[in-house]
């Protein structure tokens, strides 16, 4: 089972369509609820301050993640850190 086998071919296609499926969905929905939350004239800040938080939320905690396990040896605080912010 390597990757060059190409009976395999089939379920990385269908492993992509439906990532980007599912993937290209979500900025459309965090739109419409953000503009169901907060519409006015402020909407645009508040869609671009969420973009933004998005953006450096995956760019530091996968990197905080790793510091987190090489540190303490697990991933238990940072799951409970992951958690802790979503309440947030």
């Amino acid at each position: 089972m390597g990757a060059k086998d190409p009976t395999y071919y089939g379920l990385l296609y269908a492993c992509a369509v439906f990532y980007g499926l599912g993937r290209g969905g979500v900025n459309p929905i965090v739109s419409v609820r953000a503009a169901d939350i907060f519409c006015g004239k402020s909407f645009g800040s508040i869609y671009e301050l969420t973009t933004v938080g998005f953006a450096i939320g995956g760019a530091v905690g996968s990197w905080l993640a790793d510091y987190i396990f090489k540190v303490a040896g697990d991933y238990i605080r940072t799951l409970v850190l992951i958690n802790i912010s979503f309440l947030i």
